[in-house]
């Protein structure tokens, strides 16, 4: 049974992941520097949200608090070996739909690291 600290905790993240994806959604104003300043941002925003996500999948699977740190490689390791598959599965799968992308727009220097 998950205890009501874990559920809010893991739902505060929710919440903040659902509000960075809706500013990445946002379409920026048509000039290039707006859309390379948005890009930027959501770029970073990613990052965050993918550490709010190991976080709140750390909490689901443990039923306690994420230790607080940021060093999402201690807290992958202690997630479920079913948790650990899935993720890194979602992960390849947006990895590649990315790759396709900046392959179509023939950007070369960026580079999609492995989970």
């Amino acid at each position: 049974m998950m205890s009501l600290e874990i559920k809010e905790l893991v739902q505060k993240k929710r919440f903040l992941i659902e509000s960075f994806f809706y500013s990445i959604s946002l379409k920026p104003e048509a000039s290039t520097d707006n859309v390379l300043r948005h890009a930027v941002t959501g770029h970073f925003l990613k990052a965050i949200v993918l550490e709010l996500i190991i976080k709140a999948l750390f909490e689901l699977d443990h039923k306690e608090v994420v230790p607080f740190t940021h060093n999402l490689a201690n807290i992958f390791k202690d997630l479920n070996v079913e948790t650990k598959v899935q993720l890194s599965s979602l992960y390849n799968k947006a990895r590649k739909r990315h790759e396709h992308h900046f392959a179509s727009v023939k950007i070369k220097d960026v580079v999609f690291h492995p989970l």
